[in-house]
């Protein structure tokens, strides 16, 4: 029924129906080589794969080359098998954690928590265990000065400190000590807002009234230019929210009227008001004669010059609420500036949730829409990240929840590449090929980013702590301290890796030998060709630096009664602190006795208070021990840097008098804790006490080595414990003794104490344990160099 032919007969047949003509045959075709399975590379790119192992593309790629195929079950009795498999693995495993006993308070507390609970979603049981969990590390409550209203300052903030310094001060003295005498007293404190002014009726009562600008506050155009002049050179070089060319192009287009006079007048614009507000506040430390010569806080004050543009400002700004621009952003995150300046730290915090929210408004916690030129792809990227670098040191300065939040973000990092740089408008051209402009703002947000990682982890890592011990304070329980101590320093090595990716253009060279950016105390050298705007911002960097890791050193300084235990990590870190706050006072002395770069600017200020309270607290804290003659020598440092300030911020004057008492009051605890010796105490030399004598001079191999028992046997610690590494702190069973405290036998092997001839001998090479990234060979370095690995 059916025909059988081959395909050659076909072909035949074919070939006689076309008259016969065949093809010449060009022989048989090889066949293709096979292989069972292509590797993973080749069969992702479809490309022919072969049996060598690895196959010839993978060797050419110099990939590695991989077939996932092979772990697959491809048969049921396989599938079976494996699921048995399993299931004897799961009853093994419940089978130990029925064994496994309770677990102690110690015991959990140990255990690592997540670096950030707010990526973590807690619903039913869980939720309410963790609402229940009220035992956290808390800060105070502050009444306002005048007002019955309290406000909210986190173990974070400089406000806690001065709590913590204010109730020992109580304890020690045994009379009441108010901590508004340990707040400098600044514009905030005097004036409701800085545009409100004080006056005082018939009956003396001060009245804040709002503030009405006189006739001849009006600036001149020649007046405005000579404040916008200095912009450039300053806030636009640290936060580069603008583009110079549009400015320029907006700022002389609003000039086109003529009043009845026959002079210019400029049209208001608030993001204008708002730079010149900011301008004025810097420029008018350059103006002799400018503020009281007293040192008073009153309408005058540089903190609040240019208060009627700012006022003006936020009149303008109410129109754009419900329709915000990119120009409405900006000028938020100039008003906040100008208040953190002028010290409404509040209002400054108010201010930095409405431009948050407005960014959320334009959506600029996303990528920009890629149908953006370039270069406005790039400025919404910086108004970003600068908003959430503000936001990030504002919270962690107050104690206050971030108002962003991370996992919402999209948004890339901005670059700082030489062709952003180009498209950005900047007349900013940078000496370094390495470095432009931008990059300061570049690696300064990727600095607060990592601190701000390691504080959100430090903190909750603490009130894990204080919860699983019952809500008792850290500083009653030294293994708590020393728990959170020891996560501390395991947690700063992401700080350690951004300072290593600094380039050298954007650190101020040291004089000799010195290092950039450590705690050696060594001059910095000022090239005076540098861009005076690249001057400042590789100091502003530094300063900054500092300053956060000072701020994560802190809580570790701890004040008398403490229990019996020795804590060495915790006063390593409370020696870092030290080293990092005489780093700060003595750069920013310098800078201010030899040049002009700082003059007026509000944050350096700032930063110098905040190193003089750690300066102070440590002082207060070990009235006798090596760091403190050092310590006490950078508050005079100190002192001489707020008297400088205090020409043109009269906030440094009263910072500069607050020092003066508190130093006093060391002056008093130590002469009472050395008056309360006994004569064996006294007598007690310093050849063979824990310190070695090696630390008065710096050493060729150390620069300032500590050991445990002589300078050519350093004590080896191979365990996290460190229970054999005595503390650096001297004795503080007898302060707690002296000071009319309850007695505190903490630390009984250092009974040597440095009698008053001795003390000369502690001078300023001491650098403590610092277990920073430079600093290797200082105290200990080769101790918790391990530890910061890990």
């Amino acid at each position: 029924m059916f025909t059988t032919f081959t395909a050659s007969e076909s072909a035949d047949s074919a070939a006689k129906q076309n008259g016969g003509n065949t093809a010449p045959s060009k022989g048989t075709r090889p066949k293709r080589s096979q292989v069972a399975r292509a590797c993973d590379l080749c069969r992702l790119n479809r490309i022919k794969c072969d049996d060598n192992q690895p196959c010839t593309n993978c060797q050419n790629r110099g990939s590695r080359c991989s077939n996932g195929k092979s772990k697959e079950l491809r048969t049921l009795p396989a599938a079976n098998k494996e699921i048995d498999t399993l299931k004897s693995r799961i009853a093994e495993l419940e089978g130990r954690l029925k064994d496994q006993p309770i677990q102690t308070t110690e015991t959990a507390v140990a255990v690592p928590v997540p670096q950030s609970s707010s990526t973590t979603i807690v619903t039913g049981k869980a939720l309410e265990k963790y609402l229940d969990r009220n035992k956290v590390w808390g800060g105070v409550q502050r009444v306002t000065p005048g007002t019955p209203q309290t406000q909210y300052y986190g173990p974070s903030s400089s406000y806690y400190f001065i709590t913590r310094i204010s109730s020992y001060l109580y304890t020690a003295s045994q009379k009441p000590h108010q901590e508004d005498h340990l707040i400098p007293i600044s514009a905030s404190r005097i004036f409701a807002s800085p545009s409100a002014v004080l006056r005082k009726d018939l009956a003396g009562d001060g009245l804040m009234l709002e503030y009405e600008p006189a006739a001849n506050e009006s600036l001149s155009r020649a007046q405005e230019d000579y404040f916008l002049n200095l912009f450039w050179q300053s806030y636009h070089a640290t936060i580069p929210v603008l583009n110079e060319v549009e400015f320029r192009e907006h700022y002389d287009s609003l000039w086109s009227k003529l009043s009845p006079d026959g002079l210019s007048v400029r049209k208001p614009s608030a993001l204008v008001d708002i730079i010149l507000a900011l301008c004025m506040q810097y420029g008018t430390a350059f103006l002799i004669g400018y503020r009281d010569p007293k040192g008073d806080v009153d309408s005058n004050d540089t903190s609040i010059a240019g208060r009627w543009f700012y006022h003006r400002c936020q009149t303008l700004l109410s129109s754009s609420l419900e329709n915000p621009s990119i120009i409405t952003l900006q000028c938020h995150i100039y008003s906040l500036v100008y208040l953190r300046n002028a010290s409404f730290l509040n209002m400054a915090y108010k201010t930095l949730g409405t431009a948050i929210r407005t960014a959320h408004i334009l959506g600029l916690h996303h990528e920009p829409p890629s149908d953006l030129p370039p270069d406005q792809q790039e400025l919404h990227k910086r108004l970003w990240w600068i908003l959430l670098s503000l936001d990030s040191k504002a919270c962690m300065e107050l104690g206050r929840p971030y108002i962003s939040y991370l996992p919402d973000i999209t948004c890339s990092l901005s670059s700082d590449d030489p062709q952003v740089a180009m498209l950005s408008g900047s007349k900013l051209l940078s000496p370094d090929s390495t470095i432009t402009w931008l990059s300061y703002h570049a690696h300064a947000v990727k600095l607060v980013l990592a601190v701000r990682a390691v504080s959100t982890a430090f903190y909750e890592h603490g009130s894990t702590v204080i919860d699983a011990n019952g809500g008792k304070s850290l500083y009653d329980d030294p293994q708590s301290l020393e728990i959170c101590a020891d996560f501390l320093m395991k947690s700063m090595k992401g700080i350690g890796e951004w300072l290593q990716e600094v380039p050298n253009a954007l650190k101020t060279p040291r004089q000799g030998t010195g290092q950039r950016f450590s705690t050696d105390r060594t001059p910095v050298e000022i090239d005076p060709y540098t861009p005076l705007w690249l001057q400042r911002q590789r100091l502003l960097l530094e300063l900054l630096y500092h300053n956060l890791v000072m701020c994560l050193y802190r809580p570790f300084i701890r004040f008398p009664p403490v229990t019996t235990s020795l804590t060495p990590l915790s006063d390593g870190h409370s020696i870092s602190c030290l080293n990092h706050a005489m780093a700060i006072t003595n750069l920013t002395h310098q800078i201010l006795t030899e040049t002009d770069i700082l003059n007026g600017w509000h944050e350096a200020y700032q930063f110098q208070w905040n190193a003089a309270l750690s300066m102070l607290g440590f002082s207060l804290a070990n009235p006798v021990c090596p760091p403190t003659p050092s310590a006490r020598k950078a508050i005079q440092t100190a002192i001489a840097t707020f008297d400088i300030f205090s020409g043109s911020l009269a906030i440094a004057t009263s910072a500069a008098t607050i020092c003066r008492n508190l130093d006093a009051t060391a002056d008093v605890l130590i002469e009472k804790f050395r008056s309360g010796l006994t004569p064996s105490q006294k007598s007690v030399s310093m050849s063979t006490p824990i310190f070695s004598s090696a630390a008065s001079t710096p050493s060729s191999t150390s620069r300032n080595t500590i050991a445990t028992t002589s300078q050519t046997q350093p004590t080896a610690i191979a365990t996290p414990q460190m229970a054999t590494l005595s503390s650096p702190m001297t004795s503080l069973d007898m302060v707690s003794q002296v000071l009319s405290v309850p007695q505190d036998p903490f630390t009984k092997a250092l009974d040597e104490l440095p009698t008053s001839e001795s003390m000369d001998f502690l001078t300023d090479p001491f650098t403590g344990f610092e277990p920073s990234f430079l600093d290797n060979d200082s105290i200990g370095g080769d101790l918790w160099a391990p530890f910061i690995q890990n």
